[in-house]
């Protein structure tokens, strides 16, 4: 009977897969889905969830009002020629200093066209 010995594709398969399985489990324990009720219950931890609303363009079409009828009122209006929205989503945890961040959508004839994470100085 002949032994199985791993070659060297067999360790770079296994390699990716630890990797991959490492990712999807960072993104399970760090990141949350976005829920209406969790982004009203705990403004300071909206950072975990904005990364689902911005890569899966929740709001991307929706009216301004079908918007703030989710989030809620804005804060802070920000001065600019754009039509936007921004909401205050806490501060990640850093190892370098700790700033805000804010959550911005950009609105174009009414519809939210883009959103996207910004840090505050």
């Amino acid at each position: 009977m002949k032994r199985f010995i791993p070659g060297k594709y067999d360790k770079v398969i296994l390699f990716f897969f630890v990797v991959f399985s490492l990712g999807s489990l960072y993104s399970l324990v760090f990141e949350e889905q976005f829920d209406e009720k969790k982004w009203h219950a705990r403004p300071s931890k909206r950072y975990k969830i904005v990364d689902d609303i911005i890569d899966d363009e929740i709001f991307i079409g929706k009216s301004k009002q079908d918007v703030i009828e989710i989030l809620g009122a804005p804060v802070d209006p920000i001065t600019s020629e754009k039509d936007i929205l921004n909401y205050k989503i806490g501060t990640p945890p850093s190892f370098k200093e700790l700033k805000r961040e804010e959550l911005i959508i950009e609105f174009e004839n009414n519809k939210a066209i883009k959103a996207f994470r910004v840090r505050m100085e």
